[in-house]
């Protein structure tokens, strides 16, 4: 099959590619396309009916032309031979979304998946492919980027990449539970993407230029979960810089709980337990808490929490197409072993 598309022996279809006399032409067969896809079938045998509406067929002869304008000729090219071949050789970090554009459009379900599946780690830039997993709705595959982000958020916040994102993105990662980093590294990789941006735009990098730059990305930062001598190294005390000031803002309060040791309240630090058995001990939990890896605490059985709401996430497969994603079910709610956990579901 790689040699019958490779030397294009017995061609009974030509897509065109380009403009005016600069068009190039890739050669194909329709009963192989119409094989491998519902789109391409129903394609054909539209424009066999209807052949006023393309251009150069004669079906008498078994040959037609069909322009197209909306993919790129090597993305098509590597889905034809992904058709022929079933494999992809051809896909790679430069055509991938242009592969899955193509791949999507004629339903080449097997093509779809080895795009979802693409590895992260070969993406030269991991944020700028999330966001275009977005746009074009590449759900899974936008997931495995957020998951890719959350496990090397260290090395990532130093690339020139990281100060390229814009400040909705900078949100959406420092809303993030499951970041492995400390906020301290948080805090100051949030300071360098503000002076990049002071810098593009020809601005002092001060205290006040960078609340303004920052944003609602700064009220992302979790003050309380930094040790009070991080902030003695840096410069979040000094009033001159303007981040600790009289407004009482989120930032402002939560340097104050953290200064003047005014903790609220510690939550549950007894032994949570479940049918008489321990099951799991808590000895502070914070409400700002990112989410711990690695963690050896675990239990096969229910862990009643009392006193606070612990977010609850589950990770939903998609039934049709091997895909799964994180999904924010809502809250559990202050309970105890003799009552039912109620979940307030954002659904």
């Amino acid at each position: 099959m790689e040699k019958v598309l490779k030397n294009g022996e017995h061609p009974d279809v030509q897509f065109l590619f380009g403009k005016d006399d600069k068009k190039e032409i890739v050669k194909a067969h329709r009963a192989i396309l119409s094989s491998a896809s519902d789109v391409f079938e129903a394609m054909f045998r539209f424009d066999e009916q209807n052949s006023k509406n393309s251009i150069g067929k004669d079906y008498a002869t078994k040959k037609c032309q069909i322009e197209i304008t909306d993919i790129e000729i090597g993305a098509f090219k590597t889905m034809l031979t992904f058709i022929y071949t079933m494999r992809f050789d051809g896909l790679d970090a430069n055509n991938l979304f242009d592969v899955f554009k193509a791949a999507d459009k004629y339903n080449i379900k097997g093509l779809v998946k080895e795009c979802a599946d693409f590895p992260i780690e070969k993406l030269p830039n991991v944020f700028e492919s999330f966001q275009e997993a977005l746009f074009r709705d590449m759900k899974y595959f936008a997931g495995r980027c957020l998951r890719y982000i959350n496990q090397n958020i260290s090395a990532l916040i130093e690339s020139e990449a990281f100060l390229q994102i814009d400040q909705d993105f900078l949100c959406v990662i420092l809303e993030r539970d499951q970041l492995r980093i400390s906020e301290l590294e948080i805090w100051n990789a949030a300071l360098r993407w503000a002076d990049e941006q002071c810098r593009r735009n020809g601005t002092e990098c001060s205290a006040e230029n960078r609340r303004k730059i920052l944003g609602p990305a700064l009220s992302n930062i979790r003050f309380p979960l930094m040790p009070k001598e991080d902030f003695t190294k840096s410069e979040l005390l000094d009033p001159s810089k303007g981040f600790y000031n009289k407004d009482e803002d989120k930032v402002t309060l939560a340097i104050d709980v953290i200064i003047n040791d005014s903790k609220t309240e510690k939550f549950i630090s007894d032994p949570n337990k479940s049918n008489g058995t321990i099951s799991m001990e808590i000895e502070e939990v914070s409400e700002f808490a990112r989410e711990i890896f690695g963690s050896d605490r675990k239990s096969e059985e229910t862990v009643y929490i009392k006193g606070m709401p612990w977010k609850i996430w589950a990770e939903i497969e998609m039934e049709n197409e091997n895909e799964s994603t994180e999904k924010w079910l809502g809250f559990y709610l202050s309970c105890d072993a003799s009552e039912k956990a109620q979940l307030n579901t954002l659904m």
